[in-house]
């Protein structure tokens, strides 16, 4: 317990010095595309338009409102929204993902890898930039990774399935259905696995919980902006993304530019990721018990490899392409 204590101790206070030192640098809110997801938040305080926001033009928002819904409650408490306010979704995010990192790391592998897994995620550039941005990739990784790390331990406890879509709530409120392709993905290690299989029918609660909720809010969000908000945040931004590029590219012809984004923004970690997946890819059938390691060794190992390949598939083949989409993967990686 002293151990365990002491590493959320210092996993926070290390993401605290990131965010700190982001905040004493010059406020870059016209930077990729910050000004948008801080309208919305202007939206929420100084209109009331909790369910969904629009920006300073009159545009819907692209994007649900979970993570605006962390930040409001402390813009109405300081009545406004500095950069800190704004940027605090991202500081969560951050240091939430850090600490499910050690988590699943610690259960499957032992305390020092999973200190060690949680240290180099927050020593990577993508992470230390991610956790000043006004942007929701930090938040939608947090989101993500709960996600997986749920179905993870709910496939290795045979119990829990509920939470899994209560998580998955939380990441399609935020960015989107795709957090949960991206989490679930790692589910793929069953087969082969001498663990039990996940029992499917479990899953509906669940199911009927996701639909409800995330179908309830955007009924009501159409209740109130129409058409509009369906046509933005279901055409363009899901479908959108999908079928066509920024520049009109055919999906699938960037296909490298997630891996290479994953190598480059993790660096230099990153560097050892293809050797480590290769390993691992090799040794899908690795007994656990014949080396010196926790039981669910091998198990994580793959639910980790499945949820980094189907992520990056998943990219590879959108047309849409941009560095920060890679990071609900860089928590498996």
């Amino acid at each position: 317990m002293p151990r365990t204590k002491l590493t959320i101790a210092i996993l926070c206070a290390l993401t605290c010095v990131l965010w700190i030192i982001r905040l004493a640098a010059p406020d870059d809110l016209l930077d990729r595309d910050q000004e948008r997801p801080a309208s919305y938040l202007l939206d929420i305080v100084e209109n009331g338009q909790w369910i969904v926001q629009t920006d300073a033009y009159g545009h819907v928002a692209s994007k649900p409102p979970a993570s605006l819904w962390v930040a409001a409650p402390a813009a109405l408490l300081v009545d406004g929204a500095p950069r800190w306010v704004r940027t605090l979704p991202s500081f969560l995010g951050v240091l939430g993902t850090a600490l499910l990192v050690w988590w699943i790391g610690r259960r499957g592998m032992g305390d020092w890898p999973g200190i060690l897994a949680a240290l180099l995620f927050l020593a990577t550039p993508m992470a230390a930039k991610a956790v000043a941005l006004v942007r929701t990739d930090a938040f939608f990784t947090f989101a993500v990774t709960l996600t997986a790390c749920l179905a993870y331990r709910a496939w290795q406890d045979g119990k829990g399935w509920t939470g899994i879509w209560l998580a998955g709530t939380l990441a399609t409120l935020t960015k989107g259905p795709q957090g949960l392709v991206f989490a679930l993905g790692g589910l793929l290690a069953v087969r082969g696995s001498q663990t039990a299989p996940p029992r499917w029918r479990a899953w509906l609660p669940g199911v009927v919980l996701w639909i409800l909720i995330a179908g309830g809010w955007l009924l009501a969000a159409t209740f109130v902006l129409g058409d509009a908000v369906t046509d933005k945040m279901l055409g363009d931004e899901l479908v959108g993304h999908v079928v066509e590029g920024d520049g009109g590219e055919i999906p699938g012809t960037r296909f490298w530019v997630p891996l290479l984004s994953i190598l480059i923004h993790a660096a230099p970690w990153s560097l050892v990721l293809p050797v480590a997946a290769v390993w691992v890819w090799r040794r899908r059938h690795l007994d656990s018990n014949a080396v010196e390691h926790p039981a669910e060794y091998g198990d994580l190992l793959r639910f980790a490899l499945f949820w980094l390949l189907v992520g990056l598939a998943v990219l590879a083949l959108a047309g849409h392409q941009r560095r920060d989409l890679v990071m609900p993967m860089v928590p498996a990686a």
